[in-house]
């Protein structure tokens, strides 16, 4: 009971966790849709305009638009940085109040390897995704603070290719959970590599049944039309 008591306050924090973010992030944006409005060029041409609420306060707007900027440039990496933290942190506690019931000193060894391995996987992932998509952030608030920075500017081609390299670093922090068990892990490739061979067997196993079936079916035809000719022969003689 004790067990079932946990999962379900991990599973509720969770859970409340999800909503807190949700709520934040609509929140934050919620001053977005009174700053403009919809305005009717023509019978099928629309196009939008400050509204008169912006425009009395137009620097509230801005300072809410440079919070919120800021907010979302580093404020989930923060929060990320701190769960992994907290799961080093879970884990070694883990080690350490469990370490008395293990009493087979080959057990011992193979779980202190495990732990380790986790823990330098986690912290091989955080420090990775943190520092892939920490330049990106920043580029993003340097080309919405600098008005001689961006697009169609002086330096056009120069953020262009610093546009695309950061985006190569984000695609990077995104895949860095996956590169850092598949490098780190070798359980982890095993069960990969047997996960792609048993899909490979099954994509095999499905294109030979299709093949079989194919084949009995041209068979079937085949012998139906020999069999209709036979007929046909046998009516013309008679």
């Amino acid at each position: 009971m004790p067990f079932l008591a946990r999962r379900k306050f991990r599973n509720s924090i969770n859970v409340v966790i999800i909503v807190v973010v949700v709520v934040v992030t609509f929140g934050a944006h919620a001053y977005v849709p009174v700053c403009y409005n919809i305005v009717r060029r023509s019978a099928d041409a629309f196009r939008l305009e400050y509204s008169s609420l912006y425009k009395r306060h137009a620097d509230s707007f801005e300072a809410a638009s440079s919070a919120t900027k800021f907010l979302f440039a580093f404020l989930p990496l923060m929060a990320s940085l701190l769960a992994n933290i907290l799961l080093l942190a879970y884990l070694k506690l883990h080690a350490r109040n469990t370490k008395n019931l293990r009493m087979a000193s080959k057990t011992d060894e193979t779980f202190s390897r495990q732990n380790r391995q986790v823990t330098l996987i986690v912290l091989v992932s955080s420090v990775s995704f943190t520092l892939f998509s920490l330049p990106a952030n920043i580029h993003l608030l340097a080309t919405s603070y600098t008005t001689q920075y961006g697009y169609n500017q002086k330096e056009h081609y120069l953020f262009m290719v610093i546009h695309e390299s950061l985006l190569g670093l984000l695609t990077l922090g995104d895949i860095a959970n996956f590169l850092s068990y598949l490098i780190l892990s070798s359980a982890f490739r095993s069960q990969l590599r047997s996960t792609l061979l048993t899909m490979i067997q099954l994509r095999s196993q499905r294109s030979a049944l299709a093949v079989n079936q194919s084949t009995s079916f041209s068979s079937s035809c085949t012998v139906r039309t020999i069999t209709r000719s036979s007929s046909a022969g046998t009516n013309a003689t008679e």
